[in-house]
């Protein structure tokens, strides 16, 4: 048997022209070709997927333990201020919503904390509420609304998206955690 010959249905052996063999070939190789690139492409797709899915049970793993988190840019922090005031800072950022304003979230009803909410959120004499306040102020890490609403500085944290190629020194603040200490 030559190269040029092929086997019918029937068992006959059948001699193919020579330009007919080389365009069955080629049509042959196409083939294969496009079923390895469909193949390629799915498991790209899968690939894709499974790591959709990991990225889907990582996030659901830190949200279940550590509960939500707001980015905190540690290196813009004001570096005179007193450590007592600076930790109370960070305990309020746990109570951020996406436009950086405090709210207690009462099931979803996002019920906004105002000034006169400090001294209770804290867990502080009325004194030291004042000194907080003052010093917060003074450090430009929040701002009190018309309406008393208290507003946390976005240059030093942020709930929600950054920008992705910023490169602030930034790092993760888990609510339930800062909340624990």
């Amino acid at each position: 048997m030559k190269q040029n010959d092929f086997i019918t249905k029937e068992g006959k052996i059948v001699e193919l022209h020579d330009k007919t063999y080389e365009n069955v070939a080629m049509d042959f190789i196409r083939l294969q070709e496009q079923q390895e690139e469909k193949k390629k492409e799915e498991r790209e797709k899968k690939d894709i997927l499974e790591k959709i899915n990991q990225q889907n049970n990582f996030k659901e793993y830190i949200k279940t333990f550590y509960g939500s988190f707001y980015f905190y840019f540690y290196s813009r922090t004001i570096k005179n201020i007193e450590p007592q005031y600076l930790t109370r800072f960070l305990y309020l950022c746990t109570y951020i919503n996406y436009d950086n304003i405090l709210i207690i979230d009462k099931n979803t009803r996002h019920i906004p904390i105002y000034e006169e909410d400090l001294q209770s959120i804290l867990k502080v004499s009325r004194a030291e509420s004042f000194r907080t306040k003052a010093a917060l102020l003074n450090n430009n890490l929040i701002s009190i609304k018309d309406n008393g609403i208290i507003k946390i500085n976005d240059s030093f944290c942020k709930k929600g998206d950054i920008m992705k190629n910023n490169k602030i020194d930034k790092t993760r603040m888990f609510n339930n955690s800062i909340k624990e200490l």
